[in-house]
């Protein structure tokens, strides 16, 4: 629940390739590949004191989860931030999955292509039963990691 950091790595081929708390964590730089969900985030804190920040998800390459780049629990009670992140190629041909009613924000991310969040491959959009990601704007360029 403390300040995290995950930087630099490669996690490919897992059903999850990383799983991220609730609180102040930063994962930055990786390369997270060929996971069912690249990125889970359950977005819950029981019995602890409410978390001093927001996890950010930014500068990583997202690429081609069997599933989703991230996925949100429905149970979800705190926010997420995912920032200058390359999200395409998801099997599902969903980047983000979610029913939560928490906010996820989602902006300046590369989606596969220059139009932005989609459904036509290599994009991938967003699948939720609920309007909470926000996608723009949107880089229309592929982000640059270094």
């Amino acid at each position: 629940l403390g300040a995290h950091r995950v930087v630099g790595n490669t996690i490919s081929n897992n059903y999850i390739g990383l799983q991220v708390g609730v609180g102040p964590s930063r994962v930055t730089h990786n390369v997270i590949t060929d996971n069912f969900y690249a990125i889970a985030y359950p977005g819950q804190c029981i019995g602890c004191a409410t978390p001093a920040g927001t996890p950010l998800i930014v500068r990583n390459s997202l690429i081609g989860s069997r599933n989703a780049a991230l996925w949100v629990s429905d149970q979800a009670t705190y926010p997420i931030a995912m920032r200058q992140n390359n999200l395409f190629s998801s099997g599902w041909g969903c980047a983000i999955n979610t029913s939560t009613t928490v906010a996820i924000d989602a902006r300046q991310n590369f989606w596969g292509t220059a139009a932005g969040p989609g459904f036509t491959a290599p994009s991938s959009g967003v699948c939720t039963t609920n309007p909470v990601v926000k996608t723009t704007p949107f880089s229309t360029t592929e982000i640059a990691l270094n």
